[in-house]
């Protein structure tokens, strides 16, 4: 599992394989994301598309900004 933090907004990415061809999954955005439940729902991600036979992995983002900050995040 693989943590990747912008440096230009409070954001991130927890990719649960680097080694597969693709990884998708859910983005959030609320004022605290933490990466805990970032990396959760990635790992049950890649387990979803496991079981549907799809070979790619799980990702999840996360957004952390107030709602006043979200257009320039």
């Amino acid at each position: 599992m693989r943590i990747h933090k912008f440096e230009t907004t409070e954001a991130f990415i927890a990719i649960d394989l680097e080694g597969a061809e693709a990884s998708s999954g859910p983005a959030r955005w609320a004022k605290k994301i933490l990466q805990g439940g970032a990396k959760d729902l990635a790992r049950s991600q890649t387990y979803t598309y496991a079981v549907l036979g799809m070979k790619r992995g799980g990702a999840a983002a996360g957004i952390s900004v107030e709602p006043e900050d979200r257009a320039a995040a």
